[in-house]
C-alpha cells in the first residue's frame, strides 16, 4: 500500500481560493441519485449534510486505512456512531474491502456480541480513543474484563480525536491489545492519514489528497505538504478531486497539524482543532503538546484542564488532575514538544506567566469548578 501511494501521487496544479464549509456545503442536493447523504454530528455543533455521488469510492478510502494499518482479513468490532452518521456504514464497507468484516453496526448494539455473538473471533477493535475506553470500562463492569472477553483482539484503530500517549496506554490496557493505530480524517472525506508505526507521524493518503498546509509563521503562503523542508505548524487544506457532489478544492476544515518531510513520504502529525489552541502572544500552544507532556511526567491516568488569562501578556494555569509527577518536568516537556512557547515565555516575556498545579479531582481545580463543560472543554477562559 505505501509503494501504491508513492507510485500514484496526484499532482498539485491547483489555482484556486481557500473554502470554509459554509463555502463547501451551502447548497447540497436535497436528493441524490445513486449516491448517499451523510448527516454528521458536527464538531462545531450544527449537524451538517455531507453528500457522497460515488459512495464506493468512500469506502475504498476507508480500505485504504486498514491496509496501511494491517487490518485486511481482520474481524472487527465497530464502535462508530450509529446512522446517518458515516462511521456505521463505512467501517462495515471498509472492511469488506480488504476481505474483512464486522460484527456488530455500532456503539449501541455492541452488548449483542457479548450476548448473542462470538467475541472471541474479534480480532479488532475501530473507535474514537475516549468512548473506546469508556465502552470497555462499561463492559468490565457489567460483564468482565475485555481482555478476557475478547482474547483475540490484537489491534485497535483509533480516530476522530487525538489518539495520545495516554488515551494509546489506556486503550491498550483495557482491552488487552497489542497495538493502536491512529486514524485521520473527517466525514468529508472520510480518512486522510493512517500510523503504521506507532509515532504519531501518520502517512497521507496522496494518491487520493492534495494536501497543503498554511504555515503558522507564514499564514499568507500555501505550501504542498511535499515541498515543507523543515517540520513546519500550521492549518491543513484538503482537495478532493474525485469528489463529484461537492466541490472539495483547498477546503480548510479547522485542524492543525504539523509536517515533517522525509525521504520517503511526507508524515502528518494531528495537533488539535484550531479553535481549540491557545494562542500565547503569538506562540500556538496545542492540545496535542499538552497531552503528551502531561502523560510523559504525570503519568496515562494524569488529565489536565487549563484556564487562561487572555490579555496583552497572557497567563495560563495548567491545573494536572491526577497522576504522580514533577511540575517544572512537564514544562521541560511541553517547550521540548513547542520551542515557540518556550521562546515567548523565556526569551521574549511575551508569555505573564505558567503555572503548573497537580490537583486531585477535577472538582479540585480552583476557580473554574462552577464551569461544568471543563472536563470535556479542557480550556477555560477567564480573567486576571
Amino acid at each position: 500500500m505505501l509503494s501504491r501511494i508513492r507510485d500514484n501521487q496526484l499532482e498539485n496544479s491547483i489555482d484556486a481560493p481557500i473554502k470554509t464549509s459554509e463555502d463547501v456545503f451551502a447548497e447540497t442536493p436535497e436528493e441524490l441519485a445513486e449516491g448517499i447523504i451523510f448527516q454528521t454530528s458536527g464538531s462545531t455543533g450544527e449537524p451538517k449534510r455531507v453528500p457522497y455521488k460515488n459512495p464506493e469510492d468512500a469506502a475504498s478510502t476507508m480500505g485504504t486505512l486498514f491496509r496501511l494499518t494491517g487490518l485486511e482479513n481482520e474481524v472487527a468490532l465497530n464502535l462508530g456512531a450509529p446512522r446517518p452518521h458515516p462511521t456505521s456504514w463505512v467501517f462495515d464497507a471498509g472492511m469488506e474491502r480488504v476481505g474483512g468484516r464486522t460484527v456488530n453496526q455500532n456503539f449501541t448494539d455492541y452488548a449483542t456480541v457479548l450476548e448473542e455473538g462470538s467475541p472471541e473471533e474479534v480480532t479488532a477493535l475501530i473507535t474514537a480513543p475516549n468512548p473506546g475506553i469508556a465502552i470497555g470500562q462499561e463492559i468490565a463492569t457489567e460483564y468482565g474484563s475485555p481482555a478476557e472477553l475478547f482474547p483475540n483482539l490484537e489491534t485497535i484503530v483509533a480516530g476522530g480525536d487525538l489518539v495520545t500517549a495516554a488515551r494509546r496506554e489506556k486503550l491498550c490496557d483495557v482491552w488487552g491489545a497489542d497495538a493502536v493505530r491512529e486514524a485521520y480524517g473527517t466525514t468529508e472525506c472520510i480518512t486522510l492519514a493512517s500510523d503504521i508505526d506507532g509515532t504519531r507521524k501518520l502517512v497521507p493518503h496522496l494518491h487520493r489528497f492534495i494536501i497543503e498546509i498554511i504555515p503558522d509563521d507564514n499564514p499568507d503562503e500555501i505550501l504542498d505538504i511535499r515541498e515543507v523542508s523543515e517540520p513546519t505548524r500550521g492549518s491543513i487544506l484538503i482537495t478532493d478531486p474525485r469528489r463529484e457532489a461537492v466541490d472539495l478544492t483547498r477546503y480548510k476544515i479547522g485542524d492543525k497539524i504539523e509536517v515533517t518531510p522525509t525521504d520517503d513520504l511526507p508524515r502528518i502529525t494531528v495537533l488539535g482543532r484550531e479553535d481549540n489552541s491557545l494562542n500565547l502572544s503569538g506562540a500556538l500552544l496545542y492540545p496535542a503538546d499538552i497531552h503528551d507532556a502531561v502523560s510523559e511526567t504525570f503519568g496515562p491516568d494524569a488529565d489536565w484542564v487549563i484556564k487562561a488569562i487572555e490579555e496583552e501578556f497572557p497567563a495560563v494555569e495548567f491545573y494536572i488532575v491526577g497522576g504522580d509527577g514533577d511540575e517544572d518536568a512537564f514544562l521541560d516537556s511541553l517547550f521540548e514538544r513547542n520551542g515557540a512557547v518556550k521562546e515567548a515565555y523565556h526569551d521574549v516575556g511575551a508569555i505573564e506567566a505558567l503555572n503548573v498545579r497537580a490537583v486531585d479531582t477535577f472538582e479540585d481545580v480552583l476557580r473554574v469548578v462552577s464551569d461544568q463543560r471543563m472536563k470535556s472543554q479542557q480550556m477555560v477562559f477567564g480573567e486576571a
